[in-house]
């Protein structure tokens, strides 16, 4: 039969047969002439979601675990000034903070030493060349004598008369004054010691607080309650 008659005939090429359509299935498990295929594609490319989500989600994991340490470290310290604003032994409440302030910035601090003696130590810093802020230093040393002791071994000004023997009107006057001058005087000493801190040294004290460890929980000069 001649190939004029045969619908389609001179679109053949010689020696290719013509094959259907794949009926396969491709990397959506639907056969490629399936109409739905190109929508399971974009089905599951929006289970997987964008690419860079779970990067962010690790790095907000990170950052809050980073700042677990520091928000520790500023309850205590707020719960410390509480006590120095209303609390019993304001005094001793400033020498814990002095002290967990020197160890987070990694100064050594022996635990064994007297009060006396970690004033010492402290005040060879080069901060505390200022007069304001070594006076401050002294001033927490005497009161923290004062409320372990009883007495200090060094000449007491007028300010440093205990408001306890006071009358009752101005004793209650003169011991807020007292806790007021404590809370200054522990703000003073705290900045001196950072100022001698290098930069990374201060970093480290706001991200890995050493205070916060277990085994500087004894304060220096006398056993507590870590984290007091």
């Amino acid at each position: 039969m001649p190939d004029y008659t045969r619908p389609n005939a001179g679109d053949l090429t010689p020696g290719i047969i013509p094959t259907a359509p794949s009926t396969s299935p491709g990397a959506t498990g639907r056969p490629e002439g399936d109409p739905d295929r190109a929508l399971g594609s974009d089905a599951a490319a929006a289970q997987a979601g964008p690419a860079w989500v779970p990067v962010t989600v690790i790095g907000l994991v990170v950052v809050l675990l980073l700042l677990v340490p520091a928000g520790s470290r500023a309850v205590v310290r707020a719960g410390r000034r509480s006590r120095i604003r209303s609390g019993v032994q304001p005094a001793d409440a400033a020498w814990r903070e002095v002290v967990a302030t020197a160890g987070d910035l990694g100064l050594p601090v022996d635990e064994r030493s007297t009060v006396r003696t970690v004033v010492a130590g402290l005040a060879a810093g080069a901060a505390f060349a200022d007069p304001g802020a070594r006076a401050a230093l002294d001033r927490i040393r005497d009161d923290v004598e004062r409320e372990r002791y009883g007495r200090v071994r060094s000449v007491a000004s007028p300010a440093h008369v205990d408001a306890r023997n006071a009358p009752t009107s101005e004793g209650a006057e003169a011991e807020q004054g007292r806790r007021a001058r404590i809370a200054r005087d522990v703000d003073a000493v705290c900045a001196a010691l950072r100022r001698d801190a290098p930069p990374w040294r201060r970093a480290a004290a706001i991200l890995l607080p050493a205070s916060l460890r277990p085994a500087i929980g004894p304060v220096v000069g006398r056993t507590t309650t870590p984290g007091a």
